[in-house]
């Protein structure tokens, strides 16, 4: 009898555990629990968008264990098997060393950039686990640190921050500091953005919580590879998949460094907001050079 195996995160497992519906501003639109179905996978997952379920997601370091099982085969189309191997290759970079979560995106940069090249799912994962050999040698990490900066991806993309309508379940102070901030950025000419970019960059609180929460930022990529199957099925597009990744990634990092800067408190439920917000805004539009631009948000 053919069978399909069904994937179930931790994630979704404690989310279920909860008796009462929740009222955030996802959840007014659609339930959080989503099953995507394959003929030959099935996973169960969340809405990003939900502030109950973003919590679960990102904070929580047993997130991804995932528990499966035996289910009957739905009635689906299969899983492309060149999107199922970079999606596994995309997995195994996030969960295979302790390298820095920039470094990661990347390393993942490199390989749908090589991807091009590679006709053959065995092809693009013997080039995956190269590239995990080299991230946990730490020559990637070093060919990372290398890379020239390239501020005019980080401009816009922080400009187009500052313009977004951000709907964050936030008190009423930390709401209004935060529209405040994101409104001063977004009247300043390219100079003063600058100087703004470079002092939230090199904020050492930022680096710090960057190394002691790193766990959230994997996790921030975990959810996108898992519940995406990233970078999707139309290879066509997975550069601009990529950029769109690289900018959530960028957009909550500074985020995350406006908090600090403006004495606001970062905790689990403040990150999660923040990662439920940027859910709720319209896609990103891709840079000119999708693969480019992503890289240069990340250094």
């Amino acid at each position: 009898m053919i069978s399909t195996e069904s994937y179930t995160p931790e994630y979704v497992l404690r989310l279920r555990q909860f008796t009462d519906v929740c009222a955030c501003p996802g959840c007014r639109q659609q339930p959080w629990q989503i099953t995507r179905l394959w003929q030959d996978q099935i996973r169960h997952s969340a809405r990003p968008d939900c502030d109950r379920a973003a919590q679960e997601i990102i904070c929580r370091e047993d997130a991804f264990v995932l528990h499966s099982e035996i289910a009957p085969p739905p009635q689906a189309a299969r899983l492309d098997p060149r999107q199922q191997a970079m999606n596994q290759a995309a997995i195994n970079l996030a969960i295979a060393s302790d390298a820095a979560p920039e470094t990661i995106l990347y390393a993942l940069g490199v390989l749908i950039g090589k991807s091009r090249e590679l006709a053959e799912p065995q092809q693009i994962t013997a080039f995956g686990d190269e590239l995990v050999t080299m991230l946990q040698q730490g020559t990637l990490a070093q060919a990372f640190a290398q890379l020239p900066p390239v501020e005019s991806y980080k401009l816009a993309t922080l400009r187009a921050l500052s313009r977004s309508d951000l709907d964050a379940s936030f008190d009423p102070l930390t709401g209004m500091t935060l529209v405040l901030k994101l409104n001063e950025i977004n009247v300043m000419s390219t100079r003063y953005l600058q100087d703004m970019l470079a002092s939230l960059q090199q904020d050492r609180q930022l680096a710090t919580f960057m190394q002691e929460r790193r766990s959230v930022f994997i996790n921030v990529l975990l959810y996108v590879f898992y519940h995406h199957v990233f970078p999707g099925v139309d290879d066509r597009a997975w550069e601009a998949q990529y950029n769109r990744l690289c900018q959530h990634f960028f957009s909550l990092k500074m985020l995350c460094a406006l908090f600090m800067q403006s004495y606001l408190v970062l905790d689990d439920e403040t990150l999660a907001a923040l990662f439920a917000a940027l859910h709720r805004l319209p896609d990103a539009e891709v840079h000119d050079d999708p693969l480019l631009g992503g890289i240069a948000l990340l250094k």
